[in-house]
């Protein structure tokens, strides 16, 4: 199955690469979620697509979440679900979004994905796949722009028909993995596995 590669800002939390404004995709409550970030440009999701969420550190980018999707519901049903679960997850994910984003949840189809919790993982630290993504890139598109072009500007989400080898890189070189939520102050919530 072809999936995404997808670039948002990142910074260090505890050491932890994750999203810069603790909103989207949110991964501080467990299941992440993925609501707004790029979903205006319509990328074509599809149930159990794995999505490599990419951001650029030291003149590099690197992947900071794997995201495998599981479920798919409206916008509306997703507020419903989550946000009276947990405080930080109504303030730091969908009250802001439906704030900055009212154009694209006035859509009929506006949707929030839900990340498969036994696939999707912060893989730590961050792992340097730039390279990996321009070969695969060329070698499935002779005239694709590497990253740094790509990117160099407001993104779009790139779709890749090989994101299985890209994220089996991503797995074979991130020394741990972090699976289910960050907490706020510390990674005390998630769990950082050793990677065998």
């Amino acid at each position: 199955m072809r999936g995404y590669a997808v670039h948002h800002k990142s910074k260090l939390y505890n050491d932890v690469r994750a999203d810069l404004y603790k909103n989207d995709p949110y991964v501080w409550f467990s299941p992440y979620l993925w609501s707004f970030c790029h979903l205006n440009q319509n990328p074509r999701i599809e149930l159990g697509m794995k999505v490599l969420w990419l951001s650029k550190t030291d003149g590099t980018f690197v992947c900071d979440l794997v995201f495998v999707v599981k479920e798919a519901v409206p916008f509306t049903d997703a507020v419903k679900r989550y946000m009276p679960l947990d405080d930080d997850l109504a303030e730091l994910h969908f009250r802001p979004g439906m704030q900055y984003h009212a154009a694209q949840l006035a859509k009929p189809n506006a949707t929030t994905y839900i990340a498969d919790m036994d696939r999707s993982y912060i893989p730590h630290p961050a792992v340097a796949i730039e390279h990996d993504v321009d070969a695969v890139r060329l070698r499935e598109n002779p005239r694709a722009k590497k990253l740094a072009i790509a990117w160099a500007r407001p993104s779009v989400p790139l779709r890749i028909e090989a994101i299985n080898e890209l994220e089996a890189i991503v797995r074979d070189r991130a020394e741990a993995r972090i699976t289910g939520a960050l907490g706020l102050a510390s990674v005390s919530r998630g769990q950082l596995s050793p990677l065998k």
